[in-house]
């Protein structure tokens, strides 16, 4: 891990700010603490080091539920209207400092250090900059908004020209906050929709280049992670019915899936302490699923229904991962690379040969698409191991989507692009493919 990236990822902004004086004191001194953390880790000894590590933790934890606390008696007050799902976010966040500490003599030093840094990456610093930032927003008037909205120093990517771009996007974007008569503003809103379609079309190809110029710094062993995928994927066809197309088939309707993928989330959850349990509705086919297709969406949570909804034109294949991933948003997880990488694990250890292979089916799907990024030569080598089921489920899925691609669709990615970033995750729909990395660790333990 980056030290130098996590200590600058753990600096108070006044960015950070949600305008209540208590609640950001709070937030200030937990940053404090988390430092304090980092600083730690530089020692030499390692029983003072686990000495320090642990009595740094028990104070993170200590004060993390005081501030909790205290935060949702102020959500209660303004009567923020996400409170539910907000305590399920604080609750896992005390759910694994907790189960740090209990495990914290049976770990060695760097076990202690990476679970302790990525609760400081993952789950705190984003929680303060993603989740307690929406409170802000709930308590700030329209016209606060207007005259707050637009690019700020904390979304950049510390390369000028693309950071340039990203000012470019928001200057479009404010021209949705301009004063038009009623019958006006759908005009308005496609007007400042179209410009952004326009504008992102040659930022995103910039953008791209920019990150293939990035030397990705764990290329090899994501070749060796295609390789083991594959393997798994070809032993799971195995026990799989295929039709005359090649395609898997289910033993049962839609709504066997759907129903399915709620039962095996629960057992995933019942032995991982850090997702929710409790009762919960099972994903919803979406009435206007063409419609979803058409924006490119395979499915939505709805954070004020909390009910997982699903586009059930989709490929088949894909349906029991992506009811997994919006079952993940459902239960408390926000970032879509985490809520990709639980869908992964919870299809992988469900004991279902269809919903395995759609785990893995969708984790390759990622994992080539980064090999191809680097390295177009190896992609097409390493596609030659496909066999001809994973082929047939391949071209079926392109072809699907292909149907699909038109400037309706390239709009549904651009705003999903747009909600993605305004919600603090930087890297946009790019943040569905980094999962790669978790999965590549996952592959690397069972392998061990």
């Amino acid at each position: 891990m980056n030290d130098k990236l996590n200590s600058e990822a753990i600096i108070w902004k006044s960015e950070y700010n949600i305008n209540n004086f208590k609640i950001d004191r709070e937030h200030q001194k937990l940053f404090t603490l988390a430092r304090e953390a980092m600083n730690i880790s530089k020692l030499k000894d390692d029983e003072k080091v686990k000495s320090k590590l642990k009595d740094i933790i028990t104070n993170l934890f200590n004060y993390t539920a005081t501030h909790f606390a205290n935060e949702q008696k102020y959500m209660e007050e303004i009567e923020y209207p996400e409170l539910p799902n907000h305590k399920i976010l604080h609750k896992n966040m005390l759910n694994m400092l907790t189960t740090l500490i209990s495990e914290l003599n049976k770990m060695e030093l760097q076990e202690i250090e990476k679970m302790l840094f990525n609760f400081i990456e993952e789950y705190f610093t984003r929680h303060i900059v993603l989740e307690d930032k929406k409170i802000q927003l709930w308590n700030t008037s329209l016209e606060d908004l207007k005259r707050n909205f637009g690019w700020k120093e904390i979304y950049s990517v510390g390369n000028p020209s693309i950071d340039a771009e990203h000012k470019q996007l928001f200057d479009i974007a404010q021209e949705a906050f301009t004063e038009v008569e009623p019958s006006q503003r759908n005009i308005k809103i496609k007007e400042v929709l179209t410009s952004l379609y326009n504008y992102m079309k040659t930022h995103f190809k910039h953008e791209e280049k920019f990150m293939q110029e990035i030397n990705y710094p764990k290329f090899e062993e994501h070749k060796v992670l295609h390789h083991n995928i594959i393997e798994r994927i070809n032993e799971l066809e195995t026990q799989i019915i295929f039709d005359d197309d090649n395609l898997p088939v289910y033993h049962g309707d839609i709504g066997e899936i759907l129903k399915n993928s709620k039962i095996y989330f629960d057992s995933f959850a019942d032995n991982h302490s850090f997702l929710t349990t409790g009762r919960y509705s099972r994903p919803k086919p979406m009435l206007y699923s063409e419609v979803m297709s058409h924006l490119n969406y395979t499915g939505i949570y709805n954070p004020f229904t909390a009910e997982a909804n699903l586009n059930v034109n989709a490929p088949r294949h894909s349906i029991p991962f992506v009811a997994l991933h919006e079952i993940s948003h459902q239960r408390g997880i926000a970032g879509e690379r985490e809520a990709n990488f639980i869908a992964f694990l919870a299809s992988v250890e469900s004991n279902d040969s269809y919903f395995m292979y759609s785990g893995y089916v969708s984790a390759l799907n990622y994992i080539v698409n980064a090999v191809y990024n680097e390295d177009k030569d190896m992609y097409f080598e390493l596609t030659k191991l496909f066999s001809a089921n994973l082929r047939a489920v391949y071209r079926a899925n392109a072809e699907y989507w292909q149907n699909y691609q038109t400037v309706v669709s390239d709009i549904g990615e651009i705003n999903n692009d747009i909600f993605l970033k305004s919600t603090g995750q930087s890297e946009g729909t790019k943040s569905y493919g980094l999962v790669v990395d978790l999965i590549a660790s996952y592959v690397k333990l069972k392998k061990a």
